[in-house]
């Protein structure tokens, strides 16, 4: 408003309104009005209107704007005074009204708390806005000086990484990434640390942890490109033993039918287990499968355990079957533990 240019504008709106004044027919009631910057009607100039504050017979009738916040990953609670105590809340991932306030600069004290957010907490400070400046949607939006923190996070060395595995881990609470996501508001009352962790065959790696302040800044987070192509390549090996394993076991096993012996088989299976148990039964008995064209269609790895889907034929029937795998590392050497055809 103090602006020359504002000064300027309102003194010619005032001059046309006064110019209708002394045109005025009897039963005319609008009189003119003031804009703000944008062209924008801040006042209402007229003749025995609702009144604002009078001057004379003439009413000026003030007109508001709406002033919003934005949050993300959190609901935010505003408690300040102008002309009043006002209370207010903006709802989480939102744009929100928090008032609605005439044509100005405005810096209000207030208190905000952060809840439904993975650090919640309650600090002092301004929301801050000019009512001439708007965002792409015409809204103004006011700005906030809280002890809070908000941030983006810039992963590095994630290609190796299984699709859709990597998530952060924020003062202890998983969340989820997303590239260029906004992560916050979170409170600074206690300290805010981060983290990313991601997998490789369920096997996770994660970055080093980093303290957040206040300032929004990107945080750069790397996983160890060293230990998970290291990971890696020794998981592909592993594999192929896996897939190798299961080769020389049915070649055993079409032994073990033939001469109706189940040391043939012994050392592939796990002792004492259910498995040994039916492969003893079934070996031994009258039944003399001969199985051939074996495929391996896929392996999976879980840490120590293998579990391997392969198809063979029995005469002209084709089988398939999931055997489940325990890997002792230190004996380079895999054992069945459960089998099951499906």
């Amino acid at each position: 408003m103090e602006k020359p240019e504002n000064k300027k504008r309102i003194n010619e709106q005032l001059n046309k309104a006064q110019s209708n004044i002394d045109k005025d027919k009897q039963y005319r009631v609008d009189l003119g009005t003031i804009t703000d910057a944008k062209d924008r009607t801040i006042i209402d100039i007229k003749k025995d209107g609702k009144k604002f504050f009078l001057i004379d017979k003439l009413a000026f009738t003030p007109h508001f704007n709406k002033v919003y916040v934005t949050e993300n990953d959190n609901t935010g609670v505003y408690n300040y005074k102008l002309d009043g105590k006002r209370h207010t809340s903006s709802d989480k991932n939102s744009t929100s009204e928090i008032g609605q306030f005439f044509v100005g600069r405005y810096s209000i004290n207030a208190n905000k708390e952060i809840k439904q957010s993975l650090v919640n907490g309650q600090s002092k400070g301004k929301l801050e806005f000019d009512t001439d400046n708007t965002d792409a949607k015409n809204r103004i939006i006011a700005n906030q000086s809280f002890d809070q923190a908000k941030f983006k996070v810039n992963l590095e060395n994630t290609k190796l990484l299984d699709n859709n595995s990597i998530s952060l881990v924020i003062n202890g609470h998983k969340s989820k990434y997303s590239p260029n996501k906004i992560y916050g508001y979170y409170s600074n009352n206690d300290s805010i640390q981060v983290a990313a962790k991601g997998k490789v065959e369920n096997k996770s790696f994660e970055t080093d942890t980093k303290n957040i302040d206040s300032n929004g800044n990107t945080v750069n987070l790397s996983f160890k490109q060293h230990d998970i192509s290291k990971y890696k390549e020794e998981a592909k090996k592993e594999k192929s033993k896996a897939k190798g394993f299961i080769k020389d076991y049915t070649d055993e096993l079409n032994g073990a039918y033939k001469h109706s012996d189940y040391q043939y088989i012994e050392r592939f299976i796990k002792s004492d287990s259910s498995v040994e148990k039916h492969m003893k039964k079934v070996v031994t008995g009258k039944a003399k499968n001969h199985y051939t064209d074996l495929k391996i269609l896929s392996v999976e790895q879980n840490d120590n355990k293998f579990t391997v889907t392969a198809s063979k034929k029995l005469d002209k029937t084709t089988i398939k079957s999931k055997y489940v795998l325990k890997y002792d590392k230190d004996l380079d050497e895999f054992k069945i533990i459960d089998y099951t055809d499906i």
